[in-house]
């Protein structure tokens, strides 16, 4: 669900932390298509962004996080999707530069990370300037 949605609102490359094992028959063959960087640690992933123009941008509950409904996306966003169980780590935290989050207006403030995902990727298409 995050690869097809990534590339149905234009993104442009994947980033992958941890196990290379997942479930391509769910992209639809997009993995072919788009570049997919794979890195071993999360310090792997944060030493080669900071050689790039990206700015790591973090979907996140916490005290830090602003409302993406407000957000101002940056020209190169690199989303960070956390584990599905236990979210992104604090040390990640520390080294993005924007942490935002979904406003809820549920029962439970809580969305799986393909959900959560697309709905920022979204966002993202539909508020950047082309």
């Amino acid at each position: 669900l995050i690869i097809r949605s990534l590339a149905n609102f234009a993104g442009q490359e994947v980033f992958i932390i941890g196990s290379k094992k997942w479930h391509k028959g769910a992209t639809n063959g997009l993995e072919k298509i788009l570049p997919i960087h794979y890195f071993q640690s999360i310090n792997e992933f944060l030493r080669y962004m900071r050689k790039t123009e990206y700015t790591l941008v973090a979907i996140e509950q916490s005290e830090k996080s602003v409302p993406l409904e407000t957000f101002i996306h940056p020209e190169r966003p690199c989303f960070i999707i956390g584990n599905e169980h236990f979210g992104i780590l604090d040390n990640v935290l520390l080294n993005v530069s924007h942490v935002l989050e979904i406003s809820s207006k549920g029962l439970h403030p809580c969305l799986n990370a393909g959900c959560a995902a697309a709905i920022v990727f979204y966002d993202f298409a539909t508020k950047r300037v082309i």
